[in-house]
């Protein structure tokens, strides 16, 4: 946006933060995350990263019935129902630049999120989570291992977008995973 000449207006605040050691992400998390992440370990949460090179139809067919069950749960518009076709699509022609992750719990995928790769940053995309697992807290626990798994693989950011409005809820749950990383700001 520097270099443009109309009008720009700031849309939203979005979470970005510098990917480090795994053990100093671990102490700048609040207490709070740290025991989800924890209670997920204790139940057996396994995470599983599919790249262009390890993913089967069956990954993406699984990520598709948890986002959609996710999307109907929370009464989402029309817009984001997005078809298996979409995905397969998406996935084929963004080649090396994404990552499928799911979170299983006993076999079973329960979480999952799409992440895009553009340089040394990773983009949250589009994910979801089966609510009969809420009480795992799987998504705490995939924002944690992608961190690690990115770090391992020598990304430098991450970024995890922002809410519907500046500051809502889901913002804040964001921001606990970078809370002393600056933001960035999109505009229009």
């Amino acid at each position: 946006h520097q270099f443009y000449s109309g009008i720009l207006v700031p849309t939203l605040t979005n979470v970005k933060g510098r990917l480090k050691d795994p053990e100093l992400h671990w102490q700048s998390f609040k207490q709070k995350v740290r025991n989800n992440y924890r209670k997920s370990k204790n139940v057996g949460l396994e995470a599983k990263f599919f790249t262009s090179d390890l993913i089967k139809d069956q990954n993406i067919n699984d990520f598709y019935e948890i986002y959609t069950k996710t999307m109907t749960r929370i009464g989402a518009e029309a817009n984001y129902f997005y078809s298996l076709t979409y995905f397969k699509n998406l996935l084929e022609l963004s080649q090396n630049n994404y990552v499928l992750v799911l979170i299983y719990k006993d076999a079973i995928p329960i979480s999952g999120e799409i992440i895009l790769i553009a340089g040394d940053t990773l983009y949250s995309y589009l994910g979801g989570t089966l609510s009969d697992y809420f009480k795992y807290r799987p998504n705490d626990f995939l924002k944690i291992e992608v961190m690690t798994w990115a770090y391992n693989h020598r990304y430098k950011n991450y970024l995890l977008g922002g809410g519907r409005n500046d500051g809502d809820s889901l913002y804040q749950y964001k921001k606990t995973f970078f809370n002393r990383d600056k933001d960035i700001t999109y505009y229009t």
